[in-house]
């Protein structure tokens, strides 16, 4: 059957793909363009086999990321947050990956900001606003920096 041969030779191509991904569209394309064949259901259940997987990778990579940004939220290292979760980006093969780390990212800048914001406003006056600078030059998170600097000079 010509059909069905042209759906194995497609299901071959797809199993070569390296990067999980790319193999995925590659499976999910035998399964769309190639139906009603026994190799669009084989590629079916593979697809859906490696949807699972890189679903847990992905799972397992954020619990561990997760763990990593804790401990140095908890140490007020913000900087090294952010470097972490950049650092991460090629780690995943996964499609949501970038849309994970771009969420950690917005909540450790968002932390910062707060935690700036609170430090900022009980520094009422030129001793205050000495140690709140200091505290927030260790944070390693250069634009609030250069904030508290800023203000330190306009005093």
């Amino acid at each position: 059957n010509p059909a069905e041969t042209e759906a194995h030779a497609a299901l071959e191509r797809a199993r070569k793909v390296e990067r999980a991904q790319l193999r995925l569209a590659a499976l999910d394309d035998v399964v769309w363009k190639h139906p009603d064949t026994a190799a669009a259901r084989t590629a079916a259940g593979e697809r859906d086999r490696l949807r699972a997987e890189l679903d847990e990778r992905l799972r397992a990579a954020a619990r561990d990321l997760d763990a990593r940004i804790a401990a140095l939220l908890a140490r007020e290292e913000f900087g090294e947050a952010l470097r972490v979760v950049e650092h991460a980006a090629g780690t995943v093969d996964a499609p949501r990956w970038p849309d994970e780390l771009g969420r950690r990212t917005r909540e450790v800048r968002e932390r910062a900001e707060r935690l700036y914001a609170e430090v900022r406003e009980k520094a009422v006056d030129a001793e205050g606003l000495r140690a709140a600078a200091a505290r927030i030059r260790t944070w390693g998170v250069r634009a609030l920096t250069e904030r508290i600097e800023r203000d330190l000079r306009g005093r």
